[in-house]
């Protein structure tokens, strides 16, 4: 919970840093945090201190981390997006792409290292502390080829009555676009109205998994399906990017993201409406509901960064993306508490499910089964969907 929220409330900070003094320092910030979190952690879980002094340590050690991994995201979303304006494959799904499987190749380093099924929690985080500080070390030299924004050369206006050219800061244009324009507000409304019913799903795929099939013998298997949306979130970052980079005007990404989001809300709909009918097996509907789920979450963090920096531009990309990533968190809470009061209402109707599938004796209190589980959540979702949809093509529109 500390790196969570450590990863999303300093954010706004963050990408105004990088707008005012350049990415590369935050890689230095990301090392400066990360190695004395890991050292700290790997020193108290191999400690004779008492559990609540090693909690309270493993807290502040992973709040550290979380912010210390923004950083380093934001470092090398700046960097490429500086270097390759031009290029939405380039400057923003490289390193969402990046980002995305980089749990899957470093999961795969810490087995090679450990070689057994014995988790060594201080050889991980020893691990953790020399790869980041080589990594910091990397991203400073590769960012220092990004100077500071230039504001002569990126927010240049020419007055037509004498010529006479105006240099608009930074700072200033992101105060003019906060203040005098509805479009960063109604992005950061669709953000939250679409990240964050993905958010609430992939939180609760274990419980949501147990309310299909019979509940409890040919339950959905809840491993399988954060798989399916592991894969296709990680496959969706780069191809997304292959896709805008090839369609050019054509299909342009509030449209591609607008169709992603029809696509999920009907997708959600059905899901809905059908998942507990006989047609198809209840995994059938739950892998189907993963994989959608899976794209679209790679593509709204891939698409949305490419709608700000066309909409708003380069110079204040950093502040207004970072002001935005607090919209899934958000959505996750709001989502969450949705999808927590209907499961509890549908829990209380669970004993006559369980008696149609000839189960009443493996009841278990709390525990929800069957369709009104879920059904009113994702009938809510979909809406949800719908309209961050819309309000992308309305943004889009009036840009």
């Amino acid at each position: 919970m500390s790196a969570a929220l450590s990863m999303y409330l300093p954010v706004s900070i963050i990408g105004f840093a990088a707008d005012e003094y350049g990415p590369g320092i935050l890689a230095l910030v990301s090392s400066a945090l990360f190695v004395p979190a890991y050292l700290g952690a790997a020193m108290v879980t191999d400690s004779t201190l008492s559990s609540a002094a090693v909690v309270a340590v493993l807290c502040v050690s992973f709040a550290l981390i979380g912010t210390a991994t923004s950083c380093l995201f934001f470092c090398a979303m700046l960097t490429c997006a500086k270097l390759y304006p031009h290029s939405k494959l380039k400057s923003i799904s490289a390193p969402v792409t990046a980002f995305g499987i980089s749990t899957l190749w470093q999961s795969q380093l810490l087995a090679y290292i450990q070689k057994d099924s014995t988790i060594n929690l201080p050889l991980t985080f020893n691990t953790y502390a020399i790869l980041y500080t080589l990594t910091g070390i990397m991203a400073y030299f590769a960012a220092r080829v990004v100077n500071r924004p230039d504001p002569k050369k990126s927010d240049t206006e020419i007055q037509n009555d004498d010529q006479e050219e105006i240099v608009i800061d930074p700072k200033m244009a992101l105060v003019q676009a906060l203040t005098t324009s509805a479009r960063p507000w109604l992005l950061f409304l669709a953000l939250l109205l679409t990240a964050g019913p993905l958010e609430m799903f992939l939180n609760n795929v274990a419980s949501l998994a147990l309310t299909l099939g019979d509940g409890i013998d040919t339950a959905v298997d809840a491993s399988l399906q954060i798989g399916l949306f592991a894969t296709f979130s990680s496959s969706s970052r780069l191809l997304v990017g292959i896709i805008t980079s090839l369609a050019g005007s054509w299909a342009p990404p509030p449209v591609i993201l607008a169709l992603t989001l029809l696509i999920t809300a009907l997708v959600h709909f059905l899901f809905a409406i059908f998942s507990a009918s006989t047609a198809y097996s209840p995994s059938t509907w739950f892998a189907t509901l993963s994989i959608v789920n899976g794209w679209t979450y790679g593509s709204v963090f891939s698409l949305f960064p490419m709608i700000v920096l066309d909409a708003f531009g380069l110079a204040i990309f950093g502040s207004l993306w970072g002001g935005m990533v607090a919209a899934p968190a958000l959505g996750e809470v709001a989502y969450g508490f949705i999808y927590g009061k209907v499961y509890d209402n549908g829990a209380v109707d669970s004993v006559g499910v369980l008696g149609s599938w000839g189960k009443v004796a493996q009841f278990v209190v709390g525990q929800c089964y069957g369709q009104q589980c879920f059904q009113l959540t994702f009938v809510v979702t979909a809406i949800s969907m719908l309209a961050g949809g819309l309000l992308v093509l309305y943004v889009w529109k009036k840009s």
